[in-house]
Order: structure tokens, then C-alpha cells, then sequence
């Protein structure tokens, strides 16, 4: 079996940080608390079926190739969707619910699917321009009524009555080469058809991420931190864990090493390990945090380039390596509990979870600032 690089990765960046630590005591606390929220809501990767927007196997009515092309679309799409404070939304509107951000992008997906656009498909993807996308990811401006959407990496502040503007997806034209490599790739290498590499994998859920790492370059999610090659690999082991998900561990979803996969460092999850107590950022770290996520948009001149934080940076990298890494210890404290013993618990399911509280909880954590990177990695 593969030994998953990310791993190790991320334990020699969590020894060599100074400006994120872990916190052990908080890391057993957290554990007690997280293992009673997935006793309480009967967390599995059963839940991932139960979002309207994701994609159907055969098991439930609809194609096991479709949706495995929906995946590798929307997870090579799955970049960059924060706003700082009072940035417009990114919302789609389809079939009368408003989504934004991460489910934005899968809502447009649906919809262009639905008008008989081939966006799944690698022949269509390999020649996609710019004013395609524009198309697309078009944006619906919320209507007065409808509540205030909810971004995937920052709470916008709004005023009670106040109604979101619309925004544009953010990078745009990164998304053009990304998916026009995705679709270049897979008809020079693959055949022409996403499920030929998953194929290629061998059931093994490590071996997927170094397929896609190596083949498509904005998969290959490293960078250099104390003069060694670290490894992230967050949207190829994303990938992965959906692709288990959809198919419930069986078929096209069965991974022998399944385990071997750990949490998706993004920008969202380290915000709830900081409010979990699992998490420690240094005052210094703390402070630009809370200026970029203030100040990083006005309405005059966008994003100020000046306050991102540059990603494979030594602050950039801490938070995501210290997070990948707490998550690992969280794990092993969470498998010690007796009332988990006959649970399925992976660094997988454990991300899911953390993610979807973060979500469910964004207002409680809304004072916790995240780190804003302009990546097509996460």
C-alpha cells in the first residue's frame, strides 16, 4: 500500500512552525466534542448523497460515468471562493434556490448541464474560452426576500436588512487553463474519458493523487518550506474523497487505502480548529489575519493584492500544514473513545464534518479570521 507523502508533510511542517501551533489539550477536547456531533447527526459518507446538487450513481437513479465526470470538473474547479468583509457574493440561482460559493459552482455546473452544454466532457473542455465560463458561472443578484447567502470562506458583515451584490466568480481566466489542461490531458493520455484515470489507479486513493499531480499541473499542490518539497495535494485528495463518497465505498468508489487520505487543507476548516482550541496562531499572525480579512476589498478598487497571502508562503504554509496535521491527531484521539469503536472514522469523513459545522456555524466563528490566498489549489 502507498504511503500518502501529505502526511509527513505536514508533520514536518507542524515541528518547524512559529507562527501556527498545535494544542494538545485542545486536540483531546475537540475530540470528545466532534465524535458527539457524528454520533448525534449519524455522520457517514452516506451524508454526502443526502445535497440535492451533487451527482447521482446508478444506486440512486443515475449514471455512474456522469457523475464521475461531474467530479473531476467541479473538483478541478474547486478553488477560491472566500470574500472578504462586505465583498459582493458569488450566487447562482437554480431551480429557484439561491447557492454561492462551492455550491455556486456546483449549482452553475448543473445548470449548464441542464441547457445541454457538454461541460462535463473533455472534448468540449479542451477548447473552452473565457466568454464560455462568463456564460456559465453568470451570477444571480439575491432578491430582497431571500436570506443572506453565506460565502465558503468568509461571513460577509451585513446590515439586518441589507440585500448581498452580486459578484463575479474570481479567477477566471486561471479556470480557462485549468480546464482546458484538464481536457488537453485526458484525450492525450487517458483516452478521452475521466473514468480512464480513475482506472488507472488500481483502487488506490494515493496512487489517484500522484496520477493527477503528475499529469495536471494545477493538481500538483506543493511547494518548498525549509528547504524541503512539501505536499498538499488538496483538490486531487478531494477528488478522491467524493468520488468514495458518491459510490459509498463500493464500485468506482472503492479505495483500498481510503484511510491513507487526510484532510483537505483549504482556507475554511483551520478557522473551525481555532475555535475548536486545536489550533494556536501567534499574536503577529492573528493581527494580519484580521487586517486582510477587514481590509482586503473595497468597492472603488477590488482585492488588495498587497494584503493576500502569497501561497507557499512560510505563514500560508504553517496554517495548512499544522491543520492537515492536527486533524491527524484528532483522529487518533477520536479512534481512543470507547463509544467510537464501532464507528467509521477517517481524516476523509472527519474533514466532511468539520467543514459542514463550519458551515452550519459560520456566525459563531465569524470573529476567527481566515487566511485570503489568491491559489488555484484550494
Amino acid at each position: 500500500m502507498s504511503v500518502n507523502p501529505v502526511r509527513d508533510s505536514a508533520k514536518f511542517i507542524s515541528e518547524n512552525s512559529t507562527q501556527v501551533s498545535i494544542n494538545t489539550v485542545g486536540v483531546v477536547e475537540a475530540a470528545r466534542k466532534v465524535s458527539g456531533l457524528i454520533i448525534e447527526q449519524n455522520y457517514s459518507k452516506s451524508i454526502w448523497q443526502t445535497h440535492p446538487l451533487n451527482p447521482k450513481p446508478s444506486k440512486y437513479g443515475g449514471s455512474d460515468e456522469a457523475a464521475i465526470d461531474w467530479l473531476f470538473v467541479v473538483d478541478t474547479l474547486n478553488f477560491c471562493f472566500w470574500n472578504g468583509d462586505n465583498e459582493p457574493v458569488f450566487c447562482v440561482e437554480y431551480k429557484g434556490s439561491l447557492f454561492s460559493g462551492y455550491w455556486g459552482l456546483c449549482a452553475a455546473v448543473n445548470r449548464a448541464l441542464d441547457e445541454g452544454i457538454p461541460f462535463t466532457n473533455p472534448e468540449y473542455l479542451s477548447k473552452v474560452k473565457k466568454s464560455d465560463l462568463e456564460y456559465i458561472f453568470r451570477t444571480s443578484s439575491p432578491k430582497a426576500d431571500s436570506p443572506n447567502p453565506d460565502s465558503d470562506g468568509f461571513t460577509v458583515n451585513q446590515s439586518e436588512n441589507s440585500v448581498p451584490e452580486k459578484s463575479e466568480m474570481k479567477m477566471l481566466n486561471e479556470r480557462v487553463c485549468v480546464l482546458t489542461e484538464l481536457g488537453q490531458v485526458t484525450i492525450s493520455r487517458f483516452g478521452g474519458k475521466f473514468i480512464n484515470i480513475l482506472k488507472s489507479c488500481e483502487n488506490s486513493a494515493v496512487e489517484l493523487t500522484k496520477i493527477l499531480s503528475k499529469n495536471f499541473s494545477s493538481f500538483n499542490d506543493s511547494c518548498e518550506f525549509k528547504e524541503r518539497t512539501v505536499n498538499f495535494f488538496k483538490r486531487a485528495q478531494i477528488l478522491c474523497g467524493e468520488l468514495w463518497a458518491c459510490f459509498e465505498g463500493l464500485g468506482y468508489g472503492h479505495f483500498d487505502d481510503i484511510n491513507e487520505l487526510t484532510m483537505f487543507a483549504d482556507y475554511r476548516v483551520p478557522q473551525i480548529l481555532v475555535y475548536l482550541g486545536i489550533l494556536e496562531y501567534s499574536p503577529e499572525l492573528t493581527q494580519f489575519l484580521e487586517k486582510q480579512n477587514k481590509y482586503i476589498y473595497s468597492p472603488k478598487s477590488g482585492i488588495n493584492k498587497d494584503l493576500l497571502l502569497p501561497s507557499g508562503s512560510q505563514w500560508e504554509v504553517e496554517i495548512r500544514g499544522n491543520s492537515i496535521h492536527g486533524v491527524e491527531l484528532l483522529k487518533k484521539e477520536i479512534l481512543k473513545l470507547p463509544n467510537m469503536k464501532d464507528i467509521e472514522i477517517n481524516s476523509v469523513l472527519l474533514d466532511f464534518c468539520l467543514w459542514d459545522c463550519a458551515k452550519a456555524n459560520s456566525q459563531l466563528m465569524e470573529h476567527i479570521p481566515i487566511h485570503l490566498t489568491l491559489s488555484v489549489y484550494y
